[in-house]
């Protein structure tokens, strides 16, 4: 079907959509299910906290490496074929896992699994790209993300209750027999689509789909936007927890209901977002949540005591941003997924997944070494800075979007 003409009959394939949202709904969960495992993973294993912070940080390099990697052959291969890859080799990271005896076998179990995982989001998101018409795109890239808001909510509560209850290797298990089901839907109700005419036959360099992502001012537009958008929020979201407990005041049984309040509140926003997004455009969606964003932006970077303003109101402000933040997410895709031809946007999916992946670290980074605390225990200082950074890119980033061309 041309992408450019929309036939009036035409239906959202939903079985594949909700196949894909199971896809990147386990891929989800087998991260988020590290959070909470961490003083696990310290008694059992004998490592210092900074030890397990290589295990989740090693996730995230591995994925950003391997999208790099396979971006210059992975229009080469029938998506599907790609993507069953992709996620069998995912699934053995994960059982991987289970079966780790000590901080090494994890450190490369997590590698392992962070070198497929980080590009299953992408090979998503190009199989939207090749199969959605572009009228439509929006709504079928918010079914498909609102599966990251539901593993979101999920994923902590649900990987201490199994690690309680049983043993920690108990949630890797899980996710795995999960995603066996995910598996064998994705066998069924994915369609096996041909690589477009020409498509990665033409003789390439290693380096060629770096070159073809970078090279083309739209595609590199579409590529710092991806950047911006991570930065803006990760730099914020690492330190949310520690500031509400030692500046504003929480308890952790307060601080809980942030995330579980503001991932509840989120997860119906991703469909809505796409919906609107087709309806009124990408671009003004994207705007209004983005600047709707700024808000929240400020109030969590500057939030005064919890005596002062009370907890219902700080509830309110930092679900919004989890719902913007979100929620801006889903029509930006669509215009990043459009912004390429579709013979090379299994490559440049892959890059910019890699972008999001490296981009996510870089802000975590960045922000650690802007935010401090004085006193052990004390208050931190300095946070504010980061939400006028995040103010600031996001600026940026709807001037970016506003230059952003559809190409496919």
């Amino acid at each position: 079907m041309n992408h450019q003409e929309l036939a009036p009959n035409y239906k959202l394939p939903l079985t594949m959509l909700f196949t894909f949202a199971m896809v990147q709904f386990v891929n989800v969960l087998d991260f988020m299910i590290m959070n909470p495992l961490g003083p696990t993973f310290e008694e059992e294993f004998g490592i210092k906290t900074s030890q397990f912070g290589f295990l989740v940080g090693i996730y995230t390099l591995t994925a950003g490496i391997s999208g790099l990697i396979v971006s210059s052959f992975i229009d080469k291969i029938r998506p599907k074929k790609a993507l069953t890859i992709i996620f069998i080799g995912f699934l053995l990271g994960t059982l991987a896992c289970a079966f780790a005896v000590d901080f090494t076998t994890m450190l490369l179990a997590r590698a392992f699994t962070g070198a497929f995982g980080g590009l299953m989001s992408g090979m998503v998101m190009a199989f939207i790209g090749d199969t959605i018409p572009v009228q439509k795109r929006g709504a079928a890239i918010g079914i498909v993300m609102s599966a990251f808001s539901l593993a979101s909510v999920i994923g902590v509560p649900f990987g201490l209750f199994l690690a309680d209850r049983y043993s920690w290797q108990t949630p890797f298990l899980a996710v795995v027999g999960i995603g066996l089901l995910v598996f064998i839907a994705l066998r069924a109700y994915v369609p096996d689509i041909p690589r477009p005419d020409g498509a990665g036959k033409e003789k390439r360099n290693p380096f060629s789909g770096l070159i073809a992502a970078f090279s083309v001012n739209n595609h590199r537009n579409a590529l710092i936007l991806t950047f911006l958008l991570m930065l803006g929020q990760f730099s914020i979201i690492p330190f949310i927890a520690s500031y509400m407990i030692h500046n504003v005041g929480f308890s952790k049984d307060q601080l809980n209901l942030i995330y579980l309040v503001g991932g509840l509140a989120s997860v119906g926003v991703a469909p809505l977002a796409g919906k609107l997004s087709d309806k009124y455009g990408r671009y003004p969606v994207f705007a209004i949540m983005s600047i709707v964003a700024i808000v929240p932006i400020y109030f969590i970077t500057n939030c005064p005591p919890i005596s002062e303003i009370g907890l219902p109101l700080i509830l309110t402000v930092s679900s919004l941003f989890f719902i913007c933040s979100g929620g801006r997410m889903i029509p930006a895709n669509a215009m990043i997924t459009s912004s390429v031809p579709m013979k090379i946007r299994g490559g440049f999916m892959s890059v910019n997944s890699s972008v999001q992946h490296l981009s996510s670290a870089f802000a975590a980074f960045i922000s650690s070494q802007i935010v401090f605390q004085p006193i052990k225990n004390g208050p931190i200082e300095r946070y504010e800075w980061v939400g006028y950074i995040a103010i600031f890119c996001t600026f940026i980033a709807l001037w970016l979007g506003k230059k952003l061309k559809i190409e496919g």
